[in-house]
């Protein structure tokens, strides 16, 4: 009798190591990263300056009421080189530029809207590419832009500054 026992308690211990060893590599792999890129908070920017100089710019976000535009915050750059995609995007990843969008919602806008002021003494409202409105974000609430939303392509021409986001 005692070597029938020991031999189903032998199976048994056996049947719960593989068990064990089951969940353990369920449990490995479903702490897997699900791959992909990591999506950031906030606006990044892209410039294709088709004008014969390289520029700085100051960009201002702001938000409209009763026809009149009130900036909230504004941001630099510095070094937007001539050519088209020639200079690298500014504010990448984790440093995207973050304006307090509650400040846009208080106005109360729901939409933001940028203008840039180049150091070729022209200011400008940013128009949206291929159109003739002005460029604007709908702003759902005070959280700021995420990924592709964020992502934010200005055409800079002797003509017009124009802009669109990745994810349109």
């Amino acid at each position: 009798m005692p070597a029938l026992y020991l031999k189903t308690l032998t199976l048994i211990l056996i049947k719960m190591k593989n068990v064990l060893i089951f969940f353990l590599i369920i449990s490995f792999f479903s702490c897997e990263d699900p791959g992909g890129e990591k999506e950031f908070e906030g606006f990044q920017f892209s410039f294709s300056n088709a004008t014969n100089k390289e520029l700085n710019a100051k960009i201002i976000i702001a938000g409209k009421f009763n026809g009149v535009f009130i900036p909230t915050d504004s941001t630099t750059v510095k070094g937007i080189k001539a050519g088209i995609n020639n200079s690298p995007p500014f504010f990448v990843d984790e440093k995207r530029w973050k304006p307090n969008l509650a400040k846009i919602i208080n106005i109360p806008s729901d939409r933001c809207y940028f203008t840039l002021k180049l150091s070729d003494n022209r200011t400008e409202m940013v128009g949206r590419f291929q159109s003739s409105e002005l460029f604007s974000l709908l702003v759902i609430d005070k959280s700021n832009f995420i990924g592709d939303e964020g992502d934010i392509i200005i055409s800079i021409t002797d003509e017009e500054i124009t802009a669109s986001t990745v994810a349109e």
